[in-house]
């Protein structure tokens, strides 16, 4: 008799025209999971419908009137990658992928090997950012199964956090924020980006200006705004309206050059539409942001947000 043989998880995503001639158009943009006879893992994909449908998630836990947007066509390939990695994951290792304790199985088993390198595919720690992920997933993926009623009680340790978020409608002004993280996260880099000096800068912009002005309106957008270059890309001349009179001016009462003008980005986002806080300053050369729509030098990011549906 042949020993039946291991394949391992995958992602794949079905062929839309097919579905939606079978009547199941609404989720024929979702990935699936194959396991390793390799089939349709049903709880794993039922998980990323529900998800991917907007009809759960840990903000909700599935109730109809809280209901959430769906995510964006990229996060959930990143979960459906993330969870075939955990089922790949708990396979290899011979355990029920919906028995897990969180702090023995998840925290100390996928989340520590994963950290020590003896689960990744070149046998190297994995940075910690990509573990939270992974990690945070995996959680996810738990209480979906409690509120379905497939596993046992299912206890995430937390703990809080307060933080200081900018305010929207001030300038440099902070509030604090109090949040609950999951206990026992793995500790993620905090080294951050470092730029030129702002003289280097200067100079890098005027010699760019010289070889092309669409291209240095296009960098100093960038780095005014920090949007990101497929927002950039996508900037239309409605994005910011000609006259200021048909500005959103959140904070009439300040001075004009501390005043803030709301603007909404709807095309080359990550997300369905961002919402940018860009506060006004006075220029001369503000006027040929009318004849090119590339040029944002009187603008400064203070605030990026999603707007409730």
């Amino acid at each position: 008799m042949e020993e039946e043989r291991d394949y391992p998880y995958r992602v794949a995503y079905p062929r839309r025209d097919l579905l939606e001639e079978r009547g199941f158009g609404r989720v024929a943009h979702l990935p699936f999971v194959f396991d390793h006879r390799p089939r349709y893992h049903r709880h794993a994909n039922q998980f990323l419908i529900d998800v991917g449908l907007g009809e759960w998630s840990v903000t909700t836990r599935g109730q109809e009137e809280a209901g959430a947007p769906p995510p964006s066509a990229a996060t959930m390939k990143n979960y459906a990658a993330w969870l075939a990695n955990y089922l790949e994951y708990c396979h290899q290792r011979g355990k029920d992928p919906l028995k897990a304790d969180y702090l023995v199985e998840i925290a100390q088993g996928y989340q520590g090997e994963m950290l020590s390198g003896s689960w990744s595919r070149d046998n190297r720690p994995l940075s910690g950012k990509t573990v939270n992920c992974r990690v945070g997933l995996v959680c996810m993926y738990q209480l979906w199964a409690l509120d379905k009623g497939l596993r046992g009680p299912f206890r995430i340790s937390k703990v809080r956090k307060t933080f200081a978020v900018d305010s929207p409608r001030g300038s440099g002004a902070a509030t604090t924020k109090t949040v609950e993280a999951r206990r026992g996260k793995a500790r993620e880099s905090k080294r951050r980006l470092g730029l030129p000096d702002e003289k280097i800068i200067g100079g890098w912009l005027r010699r760019l200006d010289k070889k092309c002005v669409t291209e240095a309106l296009i960098a100093e957008t960038i780095l005014e705004t920090a949007v990101r270059r497929a927002e950039a890309a996508a900037w239309r001349l409605d994005t910011l309206p000609l006259n200021p009179v048909d500005w959103i001016v959140v904070n009439q009462d300040r001075p004009p050059e501390h005043q803030s003008v709301l603007v909404t980005l709807r095309y080359g986002t990550r997300v369905r539409s961002s919402v940018l806080t860009m506060a006004t300053k006075s220029d001369q050369r503000a006027r040929f942001m009318y004849r090119c729509p590339w040029h944002s030098s009187f603008m400064r990011i203070v605030r990026r947000c999603v707007p409730r549906p």
